[in-house]
């Protein structure tokens, strides 16, 4: 009985190392790889099929991308080799980990080319899917995410957000535009604002 346990203690403690391994590798790629692969490679480098003579039962993985956690469940069998003269002849063990992607914030701005070459060739098109998959990559499904903030600059010297778009604006005033009617372009802050967080009291707009 004491050698058996100890081949099922052997076991169990390779199994745990052995998801908790292919957790963290896996973990990595969350949102952005290949994770099942990852997760299969690093546990067979950890956990042989054969290890004391027996087999991997099941590996069972979930992976939910908005909460960044991978929970891994396994179960192995082996050959006993005394307990076997009392009608037992194998026994299973089981292991289970669960891996939560670390996120320590990002402040992340964005310069996108909206010049006119990006017209031809399908540019920005591709600028545009670009821009939404790396946003998908650090949002997942969630609208915030803590300490996580990202901003567009916009690669000319002024860019259009539209004229249904005024509450973006702070110090907007329509009068300014008599007699015409506001195009919806808007430039930089004036400084020291563009180097600045603090709210200004109006933005240049034209």
């Amino acid at each position: 009985l004491a050698i058996d346990g100890g081949r099922g203690y052997s076991a169990q403690a390779k199994l745990q190392s052995a998801i908790d391994a292919a957790g963290l590798a896996a973990g990595r790629a969350i949102g952005v790889g290949d994770v099942n692969g990852d997760l299969d490679m690093f546990f067979d480098s950890n956990y042989p099929a054969d290890f004391l003579g027996g087999r991997v039962d099941s590996l069972d993985t979930v992976v939910d991308e908005n909460a960044g956690t991978i929970t891994i469940s396994a179960t192995a069998t082996i050959p006993t080799a005394f307990m076997r003269v009392v009608g037992y002849d194998e026994m299973s063990v089981t292991a289970r980990t669960v891996v939560q992607r670390a996120f320590n914030g990002i402040e992340l701005a964005l310069v996108l080319d909206d010049t006119g070459s990006m017209q031809s060739g399908g540019k920005i098109t591709a600028l545009k899917d670009a821009a939404h998959e790396l946003l998908d990559i650090i949002y997942g499904e969630s609208e915030t995410v803590e300490d996580t903030w990202i901003g567009v600059v916009p690669y000319r010297g002024a860019v259009n957000v539209g004229s249904g778009q005024t509450s973006w604006l702070t110090g907007y005033d329509p009068a300014d535009y008599d007699p015409g009617a506001w195009g919806g372009c808007v430039e930089a802050r004036a400084a020291p604002f563009d180097q600045e967080d603090d709210v200004s009291s109006g933005i240049i707009v034209g």
